[in-house]
């Protein structure tokens, strides 16, 4: 759409409009203004918006109706209602993400469809799906779903991984440095750095990236001088905790309260569970 207007009554503007895209209009009275505009190969919408938003005024499309009104100025039909089934995100973050961008007359509520306990065959309810439903302007509401595009979106899965080895010291076969020691250290010229042990905020002593980690394991092991006692592992997503439990079963022999006998026994076996939650 092309427009070329010098100093033209507002209303045969959006007259002119309405002809060229085929569309019945209606103007609020309230609606009273000159334009100048020059607009070539735009859309229907960008030509209004480029038109109405400087002059205070807006504009929403009922079936084939366009109808113009004063920004702010509430009429019925101008409000439409959206149902989004959210995929990766919380339903509460999408209303705390989109709350600045609704207009006064806009709304977001959630909605999670339930199964009774007969539907699922079990006990008790299941959730399966989030919802919101959005109720908005059409001037706004293209805002607002291309918002929930971009932040309804797969959320990193994070890996932790984390090895318990027993192993055996054996100093009489190391080399390196006794960090321990109380040696002076000089490093050119008079002045003396100090004795070890000494601060070192920014000294790397060594680093090991995962794929010599583990050839180092497997040496400590095939020497016989290390034991894997455990390998947990546990996947989360990114910034969200994820608790996982180590936990192995022993066997302790304990008398009932009261030393009330036991099938003629005054032990009986506990097997309490040992380990600690990560």
């Amino acid at each position: 759409m092309s427009i070329n207007m010098q100093d033209s009554d507002i209303r045969n503007v959006l007259e002119l409009i309405a002809e060229l895209t085929g569309l019945n209009i209606v103007i609020s009275p309230e609606v009273q203004d000159t334009v100048t505009a020059n607009l070539s190969d735009v859309s229907v919408k960008a030509a209004l918006d480029a038109i109405l938003q400087p002059n205070g005024y807006s504009y929403f499309i009922k079936e084939n109706i366009l109808v113009i009104k004063p920004a702010g100025t509430e009429m019925i039909g101008e409000l439409e209602t959206e149902i989004i089934k959210l995929k990766y995100i919380d339903a509460g973050n999408v209303t705390a993400a989109l709350g600045n961008m609704l207009s006064t007359q806009g709304s977001i509520v959630s909605w999670s469809p339930k199964l009774t306990a007969g539907g699922l065959g079990i006990g008790g309810s299941a959730t399966l799906l989030v919802n919101i439903i959005i109720t908005e302007t059409q001037e706004n509401m293209p805002r607002i779903l291309d918002m929930i595009k971009q932040i309804d979106v797969p959320i990193a899965n994070i890996n932790i991984s984390v090895k318990f080895i027993e192993t055996q010291l054996d100093t009489s076969k190391g080399s390196g440095i006794d960090w321990t020691g109380g040696v002076p250290i000089q490093l050119g010229g008079s002045d003396t750095l100090g004795t070890i042990p000494f601060k070192l905020d920014n000294v790397t002593v060594a680093t090991l990236n995962p794929l010599q980690l583990s050839n180092a394991l497997r040496l400590m092991q095939a020497r016989g001088t290390s034991k894997l006692l455990s390998s947990p592992s546990v996947t989360t997503l990114d910034n969200h905790p994820a608790n996982v439990n180590v936990q192995t079963t022993v066997y302790v022999e304990g008398s009932l309260g009261g030393g009330v006998n036991f099938q003629g026994q005054d032990n009986v076996p506990n097997f309490p569970g040992l380990g600690m939650v990560i």
